[in-house]
């Protein structure tokens, strides 16, 4: 297992990813494939995430390249 520190979430997480994700859930609860297409909230924060969790995912203990970010 790949231990992982929370860190504080970047500055304006909350109105960059959360909430429109919050929104487009909302609209559509139970989303494909196709209806994420150009929904892709978080890589407005990638960057920030990326280097504070040094490349790991926080959620899945895994090593993501910079270039992912893929649900």
């Amino acid at each position: 297992m790949i231990r992982i520190t929370p860190y504080p979430e970047p500055d304006n997480f909350d109105s960059k990813v959360r909430q429109p994700g919050q929104n487009f859930l909302q609209k559509i609860s139970a989303p494909k494939t196709k209806d994420w297409k150009n929904k892709t909230f978080w890589t407005s924060s990638l960057s920030d995430l990326c280097q504070l969790y040094d490349r790991i995912c926080a959620y899945s203990a895994q090593w993501i390249p910079r270039t992912e970010g893929s649900p």
